[in-house]
């Protein structure tokens, strides 16, 4: 919990905290995180190679594909994100960033940049992102989908939150398969892990 961590409790009581802090806490999550970091350096790569070749190419179970000068990203759920018209910039990058005591410095550097659209940047992190948020959107999806098919109406869902609406004399009924149905993984993720809390209300609580 941010509120439990000693690193990060001063922002929760002040709303402030110092860039050497801050720096820190970035460092420690990358570190113990690896596999995150991992995952936007390969999916940024995979991106590149796709369209540096105008073929296909993976990362984990994520795949690019060069179709019509886009790329096309197959999401686990086979559902595509489509990326117009991307472009690879070699440009000179000035990036700020801070060192051990938290003083800003420049880095002038000279790289690869992607761009797609209008411009638009695009960096492995914004891209895993998009691929998480266009994922849970998918899980939702399916949660919703098998909640109506088992004559739960859903009302509306507020980001990983579904409410529905039955009668008083079926809610402990109801409350009970919705538990099961959101905690079940869809087909094309069985491995994933998902739990869920769920409330009995007169009204819409948050």
């Amino acid at each position: 919990m941010v509120r439990d961590n000693e690193q990060t409790k001063e922002l929760v009581e002040s709303g402030v905290i110092d860039k050497a802090k801050s720096k820190a806490i970035v460092d420690s999550y990358r570190s113990s995180m690896s596999g995150i970091k991992d995952f936007w350096y390969g999916c940024e790569k995979a991106f590149e190679l796709s369209l540096d070749t105008c073929t296909s190419s993976e990362c984990n179970t994520i795949k690019f594909d060069f179709v019509d000068q886009d790329i096309h990203v197959t999401l686990p759920s086979s559902r595509k994100l489509r990326y117009s018209k991307p472009e690879l910039v070699e440009e000179e990058k000035t990036i700020s960033t801070y060192d051990i005591d938290g003083n800003e410095k420049q880095i002038e550097l000279v790289g690869t940049s992607i761009y797609y659209g209008k411009g638009i940047g695009l960096y492995g992190g914004k891209l895993v992102e998009n691929i998480v948020q266009a994922t849970s959107r998918d899980i939702l999806v399916d949660i919703i989908l098998k909640l109506e098919q088992k004559d739960i109406p859903v009302l509306f869902h507020v980001h990983d939150e579904v409410i529905c609406e039955v009668e008083d004399q079926r809610s402990s009924e109801v409350a009970k398969v919705v538990e099961k149905v959101m905690s079940t993984p869809p087909s094309w993720a069985k491995t994933l892990p998902l739990a869920t809390e769920v409330e009995i209300s007169k009204y819409y609580l948050k």
